[in-house]
């Protein structure tokens, strides 16, 4: 079964930057589930039980090798898109 295809997957996305108006993206390899070669501000999904903030936590550790300084939570929405003409959640 896929994430996002098969089942709801929550996704956590993220922006890193320094306080001074500098923020970090990166470019998506064609390793990511979608959107290859895209530019991405961070981002990944909430595994089962596990809590938002701590999500966040462990996302921008895995891809940016940092832990978080602060975390603030600035909503959510909900996300239905097309991918290779499946839709996606």
């Amino acid at each position: 079964m896929i994430k996002g295809i098969d089942f709801t997957g929550i996704t956590i996305t993220f922006y890193c930057h320094d306080g001074e108006g500098n923020y970090l993206f990166h470019k998506r390899s064609d390793e990511c589930r979608d959107e290859h070669g895209r530019w991405d501000c961070g981002g990944g999904g909430l595994k089962f039980n596990e809590k938002l903030l701590d999500g966040v936590k462990r996302e921008v550790t895995e891809e940016f090798a940092t832990e978080p300084k602060e975390i603030e939570f600035l909503g959510y929405d909900e996300v239905f898109r097309e991918h290779e003409g499946v839709p996606t959640h």
